[in-house]
């Protein structure tokens, strides 16, 4: 046997060592995946279940509105990128708001009458200084108190 058929045999035993890697590697993605799809059905069925037996009292969210919430904090949850429920939950509020109050300026909508302005504003203006000090500090490479990475 000469040198090259040595390095030959070597190389093919490592491409196979490293392809069943790879394939015991994507098996478990895939297997973190369905996981992740079976945990976000069962949250729907659950909330489904939950709404047959309450009624809305009309100032909490829509069912639809509190399946999304709810799919996102699994989804933040799993990517570790939010700390609890609660941040998830802080996270989507904020962030509406400061859309709606993009809403408002462009002219495509309007407040509803019974909404503190200036406690809206004061909320987004709190909210988007969070974020910008968050950001700031990533970039000097330190860690932050913020509940959602940027």
């Amino acid at each position: 046997m000469d040198a090259g058929t040595i390095v030959g045999i070597i190389g093919i035993v490592i491409t196979t060592a490293i392809a069943v890697y790879a394939i015991q590697d994507v098996r478990k993605e895939v297997r973190k995946l369905i996981l992740i799809d079976r945990n976000i059905s069962f949250n729907h069925i659950v909330q489904d279940f939950a709404w047959l037996f309450v009624e809305p009292t009309g100032t909490g969210h829509t069912v639809e509105i509190a399946k999304g919430i709810e799919k996102f904090c699994m989804l933040a949850n799993v990517l570790g990128s939010a700390k609890s429920a609660k941040s998830s939950k802080s996270i989507i509020e904020h962030e509406a708001l400061a859309t709606a109050r993009e809403l408002v300026a462009s002219g495509c909508a309007k407040w509803k009458d019974d909404w503190d302005l200036e406690a809206v504003e004061k909320a987004v203006r709190e909210w988007q200084n969070e974020k910008n000090a968050a950001r700031v500090a990533k970039i000097f490479g330190q860690n932050t108190k913020f509940p959602f990475s940027l």
